[in-house]
C-alpha cells in the first residue's frame, strides 16, 4: 500500500480564528498562535463542513447554538479502510494460522481474482486492508490461504496423487469464527463493508471447493443488505454515502458480475420475490471485453461473452440490439486475440493460444444455435466441429508432452470436458462425435461438476441412442426419407447407492421444434410418436471422489447440462485415471 492511498489515523488542523476571535483584535500573523487538537470523526455535520473542532453536544452543538444556527445532527462514524496499520502488529493464534494469512494476501488473492478479473483490486487490496481491521475479515481470509495453500506448487500431473482441496479442519475453524463473529456483531456498529466483505469470503470459500456451479445463498445475502440499506435501484448503490467510495466502486461491479454468474449457471435463481429480474445486466459481460491485454484477460472476455450468449438464448427471444451487440463483441474479442498473437503474448504454437481460439469458437457456435427451437442447425457447423476437436487434440497432446508445463495447478481454464461434450452430443457427423468421445475419455481430468469418465457416460449414451436405437425404429410412411430422430438432455439426477444417473430428455424428429409447449406426461421412445417426445432412461453413471461432498454426487444443475457442463472458469483441475 503506497503513502498515497493512506489516511493517518491522526490528524491536525489549525484554527486560524481563535484568538481574533476571542479577543476582537486582528492579531498579526507573525503573533498568531495556532491552536491544534487531535481530528476527531463524531463532530456534527456544520461543524464538520466550517472544518472546526465541534463541541459535540447533544442534540444540538454549542458552537451552532452560539451562531444562532440549527445544528444538523452526527453521521454514525464509517470504519476508514485505509488507515495504516502494519501487518506485524496483528495477533495469530499460531505461526501456522499467519502463514497461511500471509500466504493469501501475498500470493492466494491473486489466483483467486482470476476467477473474475474485475474482483482483483477487491481481493488484493481492499479486502486485507480491511482484514487489518476487522477480525472477522481476517479469520476469512485466513480460512482461504489454509485452502490454497497446500497446492501452490502442485502440477496437472502431481494431482493424481492428491485430494480435492476440502474445508481443512484449519479453514473450517476460521470460517466459523468468522460467521460468528458477523452473526454477533452489532448490525448498528458494524461496518457495511465488512458484512458484504465477508459475504464474498464465504461465497468464495463455496467456488473454490469447485463443486458447485454458484454460491447463490451468499450473492442473495450481499444483495439483500445492500437492498436494506441503500434501497432497490441498483445503479445508485456506488454512489451511495454509507460506505467509502473506492470499495463501492470495486464491490458493486463484482457483485454485479456474480448475479449475472448466477443466473447462467444456477437453476432457480433470480429467486421469485429477490427483485432481481431475469434480463439483470444481461449486456454487462459484453460491455467490458474490448479492453484485455493479456492471456488472463482474453480468458476472462471469453468467459463473459459466454456467460452472456447462454443467458440470452434461455430468454423468450434475444433482441435484435443485443444480437447485434454481441455479434459485434465476438469480432472484437477475435481482433484482440489475433493481436495478442501477433505480439507473441500469446504464441501460436503455445497452450494458451490453443485454448483461447477452442472456447471463442465454441462460444461462437452456440451463439448461432443453442437458442434454435430444434436440432437440426448444428449440421451446418461440421467445420467448426472439426476445429473444436483438433484444439482439444492439441491440448490434451500438449498436457501428455510436458507435464511439467503449468508451474502450478492452480490456474484458470475453461477445461476441455465441456467442448469435446458439446461436439459428442450436437455434432452428427458419425467421425467427429466419435473422435470427440475417445478424446474425451482419454483427457483424464475432474474439472467442477464432472470427470472425464462421467461426461463419456452421458455422450456415449446419446451417441448410442441416435445412431442405434431411435433411428433404427419404423416409421409410418415408409415411402418417406428416414426421419432422424436426435436427443436434447434436459435434466440428470445421480443416485449415488445405486451408482446409476437418472436422464429426462427430448426427442426431436427431423423438423420437429420445441414450440415450449410440452406435455409433462413422459413417453417412451418405442411408442413411435410423431413431433417431440419426452423420455427418460437410467444408465451406470460412474461417480467419482473428487466430484462428491460427504458421499454424495454434486447434482449437475439443468442450466450447466444445458451449457454442455460449462459453469465458468475453473481454477482447479485434478488428473484422474480412469474409473468407468
Amino acid at each position: 500500500m503506497t503513502a498515497s492511498e493512506r489516511l493517518p489515523a491522526l490528524m491536525s488542523i489549525i484554527d486560524l480564528r481563535g484568538s481574533a476571535t476571542g479577543s476582537g483584535l486582528c492579531a498579526h500573523p507573525r503573533n498568531r498562535k495556532r491552536r491544534w487538537h487531535s481530528k476527531v470523526m463524531t463532530g456534527c455535520l456544520r461543524c464538520k463542513q466550517r472544518r472546526i473542532k465541534c463541541t459535540e453536544e447533544r442534540p444540538d452543538c454549542a458552537r451552532c447554538s452560539k451562531l444562532g444556527l440549527p445544528c444538523p445532527g452526527y453521521k454514525v462514524p464509517v470504519a476508514r479502510i485505509f488507515e495504516y496499520q502494519p501487518r506485524s502488529a496483528l495477533q495469530f493464534d499460531s505461526e501456522l494460522d499467519k502463514r497461511r494469512y500471509e500466504y493469501f494476501v501475498e500470493v492466494g488473492s491473486t489466483i483467486l481474482a482470476t476467477f473474475q478479473l474485475n474482483s482483483m483490486p477487491f481481493w488484493t487490496r481492499l479486502a486485507p486492508q480491511l482484514g487489518l481491521r476487522h477480525a472477522a475479515v481476517r479469520h476469512g481470509l485466513t480460512a482461504l490461504g489454509a485452502l490454497q495453500a497446500p497446492f501452490h506448487n502442485i502440477t496437472l500431473a502431481e494431482t493424481q496423487a492428491q485430494g480435492r482441496p476440502e474445508i481443512s479442519a484449519l479453514a473450517m475453524s476460521h470460517t466459523h469464527k468468522a460467521m460468528h463473529m458477523v452473526r454477533t456483531a452489532d448490525p448498528v456498529t458494524l461496518p457495511i463493508e465488512v458484512s458484504l466483505t465477508c459475504c464474498l469470503l464465504f461465497l468464495a470459500m463455496q467456488f473454490w471447493i469447485e463443486k458447485t456451479s454458484s454460491a447463490t445463498m451468499h450473492i442473495m445475502a450481499a444483495y439483500r443488505i445492500l437492498q436494506e440499506k441503500f434501497g432497490t435501484d441498483s445503479s445508485l448503490w456506488a454512489k451511495s454515502r454509507g460506505m467509502p467510495s473506492d470499495f463501492a466502486a470495486t464491490f458493486i461491479p463484482s457483485l454485479n458480475e456474480l448475479i449475472n454468474h448466477a443466473c447462467a449457471f444456477s437453476d432457480d435463481f433470480p429467486p421469485s420475490g429477490s427483485g432481481i429480474p431475469e434480463d439483470y445486466h444481461l449486456d454487462y459481460d459484453v460491455r467490458q471485453i474490448c479492453s484485455i491485454s493479456d492471456a488472463n484477460g482474453a480468458l476472462d472476455a471469453i468467459d463473459r461473452l459466454l456467460k452472456c450468449v447462454l443467458r440470452a438464448a434461455s430468454t423468450s427471444g434475444i433482441p435484435q440490439s443485443l444480437e447485434k451487440t454481441i455479434a459485434s463483441a465476438f469480432d472484437c474479442l477475435d481482433r484482440k486475440i489475433q493481436g495478442l498473437h501477433d505480439t507473441n503474448v500469446l504464441p501460436g504454437d503455445g497452450f494458451d493460444y490453443t485454448h483461447h481460439c477452442l472456447h471463442i469458437r465454441v462460444a461462437n457456435v452456440m451463439f448461432l444455435t443453442i437458442g434454435r427451437p430444434d436440432e437440426a442447425g448444428f449440421d451446418a457447423f461440421h467445420t467448426d466441429f472439426s476445429l473444436i476437436v483438433g484444439c482439444c487434440r492439441r491440448m490434451i497432446n500438449l498436457n501428455a508432452a510436458d507435464p511439467r508445463r503449468k508451474q502450478s495447478v492452480l490456474s484458470p481454464s475453461l477445461g476441455v470436458l465441456s467442448p469435446l461434450f458439446f461436439v459428442a452430443t450436437r455434432c452428427r457427423e458419425p467421425r467427429l462425435r466419435r473422435e470427440a468421445l475417445a478424446l474425451l475419455h482419454e483427457a483424464g481430468v475432474s474439472e467442477r461438476g464432472w470427470t472425464s469418465c462421467m461426461a463419456f457416460a452421458l455422450a456415449s449414451f446419446v451417441v448410442q441412442e441416435e445412431e442405434t436405437v431411435l433411428n433404427d425404429l419404423p416409421v409410418e410412411d415408409e415411402s418417406a426419407d428416414r426421419i432422424r430422430r436426435r436427443i436434447r438432455l434436459q435434466d440428470i439426477h445421480v443416485c449415488n447407492q445405486s451408482r446409476k444417473a437418472n436422464i429426462t430428455y427430448l426427442v426431436f424428429e427431423q423438423g420437429c421444434q420445441d414450440t415450449g409447449l410440452l406435455s409433462p406426461a413422459m413417453s417412451t421412445p418405442e411408442s413411435g410418436l410423431k413431433g417431440i417426445v419426452q423420455c427418460k432412461a437410467s444408465i451406470p453413471y460412474p461417480s467419482h471422489p473428487s466430484v462428491e461432498i460427504d458421499g454424495v454426487t454434486c447434482q449437475m444443475p439443468r442450466k450447466v447440462l444445458r451449457a454442455c457442463g460449462y459453469s465458468s472458469i475453473t481454477l482447479f483441475r485434478q488428473r484422474l485415471k480412469c474409473h468407468c
